[in-house]
């Protein structure tokens, strides 16, 4: 995929996708989670729709395992 067929979300945009507050994908940001690129110090970030996709994969797959982990250790 050539970089301006992946369209640009902002911050705005992912919290209303998600359900979560600006503020919480803005910590995603910061603690590396969530892939974003800095445009200016009035327009924010900006997160491919690429990097959402995968940020939303690595949540899927964390939380599936967190349930067997958690299903596992309740069923001993």
């Amino acid at each position: 995929m050539h970089p301006t067929d992946d369209p640009m979300l902002t911050v705005a945009d992912v919290a209303a996708h998600i359900g979560a507050s600006e503020y919480t994908v803005k910590e995603w940001i910061k603690r590396g989670e969530l892939t974003a690129s800095k445009h200016g110090s009035r327009i924010g970030y900006r997160i491919r729709q690429s990097d959402y996709e995968a940020f939303l994969a690595r949540r899927t797959l964390t939380s599936a395992i967190s349930r067997q982990l958690l299903t596992t250790s309740v069923d001993r």
